[in-house]
């Protein structure tokens, strides 16, 4: 599996299809490097249809690998310094590409191929952005270790806001512990939702209490729920790593773990879990393990993506409406990050894992994709090692 439970999986952060055409932002804060923009400013033909997915790319012989995304399968390499970077979300407005993720283990995003750096130390990263209007919306995730690790420990998560004059602030997010883990973000109505988890000791073992990551959404930086478990589960632990609005409703996905002894360790095998509001929807139940990493709505029809095991390795799916979609293996096993909707076409974004020598069995490498209604596109074919973590698609 690409991530332990208790190390927030980076994945899909912007669910959906992106379909503001606003003025962006002109400058933004940060620092700047002096990398020249790929923003070619130049008018998108009325009526095309174009798919941005990013993610990361290492290629033979290099020392690091660049973030980058890929704008209808052709690459675009972000500055990311000398020791790489992974981008792990992607928006689009106007002729404006924006880009989040991380260099090293620090967050930062690029507008129009120009870095930023979000400037708030070790194991940050950016991990989805919104763009409404004027205005951008980045999310900064965090990641920590085991429910046994104190609380300090934690970098907390926030919302990075950006406006149109170069000024910008920060939207904490309340939890527990002060604390918040942040998976997704969406913004809708003026409101601002994100999707995580929170640390809680509803229980405690010796007289100590055990600390247990719970899955949550906040609207405005204010928990509106403790996301439930699907019945008959007790004892369980979660994150909501996706979130996205529709009307009144709200729709979280992410994972659940329900397998733990007697002194609060876990078999750290995912199940794959959505929610609508508060009411949770186990995907195959009752024990498929895998993870949803995404999920995005047209009408009454939900989907999910992720990955399940089946035949003894992780494949990547999507779920509509809770039945399963199958979108192959790249190689002998496969991740579906990410997931964004156009009209009647479902878009996905992920990686497969190949056995690049074939000498050497130990030896692995991940190949980024990108599936459309279940076909795939290899996005850098040539690299040594890629891979795919968010997707957006803009129809004009």
């Amino acid at each position: 599996m690409k991530s332990t439970f208790f190390f927030l999986a980076f994945s899909l952060l912007v669910a959906g299809t992106i379909t503001s055409c606003s003025k962006s932002p002109t400058k933004a804060p940060g620092n700047p490097n002096d990398s020249t923009s790929t923003g070619t400013g130049i008018p998108p033909v009325t009526g095309a249809t174009d798919v941005y997915t990013c993610g990361s790319v290492y290629y033979s012989g290099a020392q690091t690998g660049p973030a980058c995304y890929w704008k209808n399968g052709t690459e675009v390499d972000l500055p990311s310094g000398n020791i790489g970077g992974i981008a792990y979300g992607i928006a689009v407005s106007d002729t404006n590409v924006y880009v989040v993720g991380k260099i090293d283990t620090s967050a930062c995003y690029w507008i129009n191929g120009k870095f930023f750096n979000v400037g708030r130390g070790f194991n940050t990263a950016a991990m989805g952005v919104k763009v409404i209007h004027d205005t951008v919306y980045i999310l900064i995730g965090t990641v920590y270790g085991a429910p046994s690790d104190p609380p300090s420990i934690v970098v907390p998560g926030f919302v990075l806001i950006l406006y149109p004059n170069g000024g910008s602030s920060d939207m904490d997010q309340v939890a527990n512990f002060g604390h918040p883990v942040l998976g997704g973000i969406d913004v809708a109505g003026g409101q601002v939702y994100t999707a995580g988890a929170s640390l809680y000791t509803d229980r405690f073992l010796g007289g100590q209490p055990i600390y247990e990551q719970q899955p949550v959404y906040w609207k405005n930086g204010e928990v509106q729920a403790k996301l439930p478990y699907p019945a008959p589960y007790a004892l369980m632990e979660g994150i909501a790593s996706s979130i996205c609005v529709s009307g009144t409703d709200v729709y979280t996905a992410g994972s659940e773990f329900s397998s733990q002894d007697s002194i609060g360790y876990h078999d750290l095998s995912p199940q794959p879990v959505y929610w609508k509001n508060n009411t949770a929807v186990e995907l195959d139940a009752p024990l498929a393990f895998g993870q949803a990493t995404g999920i995005a709505v047209s009408g009454t029809d939900v989907y999910v993506s992720g990955e399940e095991l089946g035949g003894g390795q992780y494949e990547p799916c999507f779920w509509k409406n809770g039945t399963i979609n199958w979108l192959g293996r790249v190689g002998f096993t496969g991740y579906a990050n990410a997931i964004a909707l156009s009209g009647s076409d479902v878009y996905t974004a992920g990686y497969g894992m190949i056995n690049p020598d074939p000498n050497n069995s130990g030896v692995t490498a991940d190949v980024a994709a990108q599936w459309k209604n279940g076909d795939v596109t290899i996005l850098a074919p040539k690299a040594y090692s890629s891979a795919a973590y968010g997707v957006c698609v803009v129809t004009h």
